[in-house]
């Protein structure tokens, strides 16, 4: 097994034990996400994460097929993506995962049109 693809698995075990189902929903949902908005490229440690974090945030609010439209267009793909959130790891000191999430926020927020997700993460600070 290439690590790309272990990278789920082992990411499993950071999500929430309470309601395992619920979990395994959240990243099932993330996965997708990234798979179709990313490809191969997004199966990385952090986005895995960031994106988890979104859709465990988000919930319902989250349009899956609005998220991989932007972020499958988003400029620089999944480089683009972490780039920023480097930026927003130097600036905020927060984790990580929760910039990558926050970045995506951004990314699907991008633009006019459809239902605008609160940038949570912002007014955070570091974990």
């Amino acid at each position: 097994m290439n690590a790309a693809a272990a990278a789920p698995a082992e990411r499993y075990h950071s999500y929430p034990r309470s309601g395992g189902h619920a979990a395994v929903a959240v990243l099932s949902r993330a996965l997708r996400i990234i798979r179709d908005a990313c490809g191969e490229a997004g199966l990385e440690g952090p986005v895995i994460d960031g994106i988890g974090l979104l859709c465990q945030r988000y919930g319902g609010d989250l349009s899956e097929q609005r998220a991989i439209q932007r972020l499958s267009s988003a400029h620089g793909g999944v480089s683009g993506l972490i780039s920023r959130a480097g930026q927003l790891r130097q600036s905020t000191g927060s984790a990580t995962a929760q910039c990558v999430a926050a970045a995506a926020v951004e990314v699907i927020n991008r633009g006019s049109g459809g239902r605008k997700l609160p940038g949570r993460w912002r007014n955070e600070g570091p974990r």
